[in-house]
């Protein structure tokens, strides 16, 4: 049996803010593209890729960066790709408490789910639950692994404070898992500070957080590189 209608909620992985003197890089993509492309590179994508699948705990922040910033420049990345099976999904969670064979089928969809969106936040998220809520306790922390993983490359990137150390992230919904992470709650959005960036407003809060800044850019180009 298991409780589920708590797993939206539950990112309890305790993590603290980047610090805001400057612990962060902006992700340099067109370096990045080369590397990824590069066979005789560290960071060739398909091996790397491959790692991350198989939950290779020995990937660092660094190889994590390039796996999510990386994956927007495959054709299996879409912007703004919504899921196939959220419907499903939803569904289960909605009944609040499951029977085995019952959680069985929901982690079913779920990881149907992941290999569509393979830095679903929420997906690794609600796996992680439902495999330790089974027992299984090496898919657990392979799933609490790889989300702790893409949610570390986000930091790596910026402090969300101004424009210019804006978190880089690949779809809009990872906004509001990273507010999620740090215990805030959404309050409201300029829709685009500039052409590139969003701002996100937050709940009042202990540590007098007003919101944070987001970079779109990565996905608004991949979309242009799509249409071309």
């Amino acid at each position: 049996m298991a409780r589920l209608i708590f797993i939206i909620f539950i990112f309890l992985f305790n993590c603290s803010l980047f610090s805001q003197e400057g612990n962060y890089s902006v992700p340099e993509y067109e370096k990045m593209r080369l590397q990824i492309f590069d066979n005789t590179s560290l960071y060739f994508y398909p091996k790397l890729f491959e790692r991350y699948i198989e939950g290779d705990t020995s990937l660092s922040v660094l190889d994590f960066r390039f796996l999510y910033y990386g994956y927007t420049f495959q054709t299996s990345y879409i912007p703004y790709q919504t899921s196939r099976y959220q419907d499903k999904m939803i569904a289960f969670i909605k009944k609040g408490t499951l029977t085995s064979k019952e959680l069985n089928e929901f982690i079913k969809i779920s990881e149907l789910n992941l290999k569509d969106l393979p830095f679903d936040i929420r997906t690794l998220n609600i796996l992680a639950y439902s495999y330790k809520q089974k027992g299984d306790m090496n898919s657990f922390r392979a799933a609490e692994f790889k989300k702790s993983g893409i949610i570390k490359a986000i930091q790596s990137t910026g402090n969300g404070t101004t424009e210019k150390a804006a978190f880089h992230i690949i779809d809009p919904v990872h906004e509001y898992d990273l507010l999620k992470e740090y215990g805030l709650e959404y309050a409201g959005s300029n829709d685009m500070t500039t052409d590139l960036c969003e701002y996100i407003f937050v709940q009042p809060n202990d540590r007098n957080i007003r919101g944070f800044y987001f970079n779109l850019s990565r996905i608004l180009n991949a979309k242009t590189e799509r249409n071309r």
